[in-house]
Parts: structure tokens; C-alpha cells; sequence
């Protein structure tokens, strides 16, 4: 059996590097090539028999053969599968499109995910040691809960690191306090908008100056504007010469500039996150 077949696929049971490789500079193909190899007769024929059997480790070695001893699924298009739990390990993904693929629990033990695309993609709880990631196209969607960081190689991906320890954070805080993990997402995202943050600063902030203007004697006011005003600076704690004239009015106030103390804290929390980040 030859080494290649005619549309550039190595034939299964070949270590290229190993068994020809006088052929492997030939193979070193360029991206456009890598991906359209997968719209051939050859291709097509390897994914069916592939999802015929439900992915096994055992099929995909009988349809494709090893490049530098990964098995070659450069360039492969397959966003959204589903291969859950399924042995994907030593495998070599270069410029592959496996967007929104659900990778839980998958083994990807030593495989290369160099300049592929994993927007969407759930890599939660799968086995990632020596892994190589880098100059991936990625999203916030893009999950690594669960996974042990600390085996994977994030060398020129350091952005994408900085998502899946926060990632993992995010999961720790949404066990141990579940309640503060739902505040802290609805107001700001974990920390990762500041526009929702802003966005909820301004409803608190017009919210209780219409509760200061509608409600019957909480506060001197000679209109809306005065309202919302006393309502910005009882939340940003500034201080205001109107004055509050009922106990439902002090309840408000005091309530205030309690969320507003509290936001002012996240804020900062916020802008030293930014910070650190850049």
C-alpha cells in the first residue's frame, strides 16, 4: 500500500515520520489545502466510517494515518459534534474548525490544536495533558472547567489561559456561594463587563430617584431632576444639601448608599482586574 493516497491523506497504519519520511515535506500543506482535502471522495469517506462507529478510537485509526505520530486530522471540519468521553488522544487538529464541539471528558492527551478553531467549544473535565494550543480562535464560550490547567501547553495562547483559570474560578465561587456567583453575573459578568456594570449602576441610580419623586414625603424635592439628582450623590456617597423628611425616606437612602458602597467596591475590583489583564 502506498504512503499517500491522491487527495493528500496519509493511509491508515503509517507513521509518515517513521515509515517515509522522505514523504513528510510533502504533506506539510498549507491551510486552504489541509481543509479542503475534507471535501473529497477520500475525506467524506473518512468521516462516514468514522461516525459510523460512533467515533471509536479503534475506527479513526483505521482511516487515517500519523503525521510526526498524530493521527492526521489537519483541517478537519466538524463544528458542533458531539464526542463526549470519546479517545481523541495523540491526535494532530492543525487549522481544524471543531467550533462548538462538546469535548467533555474527552482524551485529548497529547494532541495539537495549533491555529484551530474552538469557538463554543466544551472542553470540560477532559484529559488535556500536553496539549498544544496555541494561536486558537476562542470565545468566552469556549469552557475548560474541570480540566487540569497545569498540563496544558498554553505557550502563545496566554489569553486564552487567563479565560479558563477565570473560567474555573467562576466555578468554584458558584459552589461555595451561589447566591454572591448570581449577583456578581447579573451585575458585571464575573467581572468581565464593564458595560453591564455601568448599565446597572444607572437603573439603581434612576430607579431611586423615582422612588424619591413618586413616594409622598421622603425627601425635599422640587422635582424629578432634584430627585434623581439626590439619587446620584446618596450612591456615590458625595453628599446634598436636600433633606430627607420621613423614615420610609431614611430606609431608601440608607438602602442606597449601602448598594452604592457596595458597587463602589466592584468597581474597583473591576478596574484592577482591567489592569492586571493588560
Amino acid at each position: 500500500m502506498p504512503a499517500l493516497n491522491s487527495d493528500n491523506f496519509i493511509n491508515p497504519h503509517i507513521d509518515l515520520n517513521r515509515d517515509h519520511p522522505e514523504l513528510t515535506g510533502i504533506v506539510g500543506l498549507s491551510k486552504d489545502v489541509l481543509r479542503s482535502r475534507w471535501s473529497s471522495g477520500t475525506g467524506e469517506n473518512i468521516l462516514r466510517k468514522w461516525r459510523e462507529e460512533a467515533y471509536s478510537r479503534k475506527a479513526l485509526e483505521n482511516v487515517v494515518g500519523r503525521y510526526y505520530g498524530h493521527l492526521d486530522l489537519r483541517g478537519i471540519s466538524i463544528p458542533g459534534e458531539n464526542l463526549e468521553s470519546v479517545d481523541l488522544s495523540g491526535v494532530d487538529f492543525y487549522s481544524s474548525d471543531i467550533s462548538r464541539c462538546n469535548l467533555r471528558a474527552a482524551r485529548l492527551t497529547d494532541s495539537w490544536l495549533s491555529e484551530s478553531d474552538i469557538r463554543g467549544t466544551i472542553f470540560d473535565w477532559a484529559i488535556m495533558d500536553g496539549v498544544r494550543i496555541d494561536n486558537v480562535e476562542f470565545d468566552n464560550k469556549t469552557s475548560f472547567v474541570g480540566v487540569n490547567l497545569n498540563a496544558v501547553n498554553f505557550n502563545l495562547a496566554a489569553l486564552l489561559q487567563d479565560l479558563a483559570i477565570g473560567q474555573q474560578r467562576i466555578a468554584h465561587i458558584q459552589r461555595r456561594h451561589p447566591l454572591m456567583a448570581r449577583f456578581l453575573s447579573v451585575s458585571c459578568d464575573y467581572g468581565r463587563s464593564f458595560g453591564r456594570f455601568l448599565f446597572w449602576c444607572l437603573v439603581l441610580i434612576l430607579g431611586f430617584g423615582l422612588a424619591y419623586e413618586m413616594i409622598p414625603n421622603t425627601i425635599t424635592s422640587n422635582g424629578f431632576w432634584d430627585s434623581l439628582y439626590f439619587s446620584l450623590t446618596v450612591f456615590i456617597t458625595l453628599g446634598s444639601d436636600t433633606t430627607v423628611i420621613s423614615s420610609l425616606g431614611k430606609t431608601l437612602v440608607a438602602v442606597e448608599a449601602t448598594i452604592g458602597y457596595f458597587m463602589a467596591g466592584l468597581l474597583i475590583a473591576l478596574w484592577i482586574r482591567k489592569t492586571i489583564n493588560d
